[in-house]
């Protein structure tokens, strides 16, 4: 998520703007709305595709989209008018609006956008979890993070993990081989 954000800051995430500026033949315009030409700005702040969402997600109502600025401008506005609970929302519904965008685009997949704003809380939650930090209702509390133990000396120690659904019906399995050191030794996802 760190690098979607660095690359929506940088303008450099492929919307259809983008692409047309790297002399790919598309027109430029927003695929889903087909109203305004697709820039970071626009992908993430101005779509109608997402304004469902912008006012599920209270905060957002005291900002505007206005096509003059950039995402910068943006992320500045929302880093100072929001608290870092907030914010970090915010930052996990861009990057689900982003993956749902791109679902759309290259696959014609739809989703219900009643449930992004929900789906992004129980993935910050279950985010939380998974590195031994608690979110309950605008607060945190640090859990002794999990840690890895390694095997004896002279064994390896196979870890793997799975994912399944998130919004789209989907499998994905992973697993590393470390020795008693924490040394990979082969990998596979």
């Amino acid at each position: 998520m760190k690098i979607f954000l660095w690359k929506a800051c940088h303008d450099w995430l492929p919307t259809r703007v983008n692409i047309a500026k790297r002399k790919v033949p598309v027109d430029g315009m927003c695929q889903i709305c087909l109203s305004d030409f697709e820039t970071t700005s626009y992908a993430l702040c101005g779509c109608s595709f997402l304004k469902f969402v912008c006012h599920q997600f209270g905060v957002l109502k005291g900002k505007k989209w206005d096509k003059t600025l950039g995402f910068l401008d943006f992320f500045y506005f929302y880093v100072n008018a929001l608290n870092q609970d907030e914010f970090v929302l915010l930052y996990i519904i861009w990057w689900c609006l982003w993956f749902l965008r791109n679902n759309y685009a290259h696959d014609g997949g739809r989703h219900e956008l009643g449930t992004v704003v929900e789906w992004c809380e129980r993935y910050l939650v279950e985010y939380g979890n998974a590195i031994g930090v608690v979110v309950v209702c605008d607060s945190v509390q640090v859990l002794e993070p999990a840690r890895w133990v390694g095997p004896m000396v002279g064994m390896y120690k196979l870890n793997t993990d799975a994912a399944i659904g998130g919004l789209h019906p989907c499998v994905g399995v992973g697993m590393v081989i470390r020795d008693n050191m924490g040394n990979v030794m082969a990998s596979s996802a």
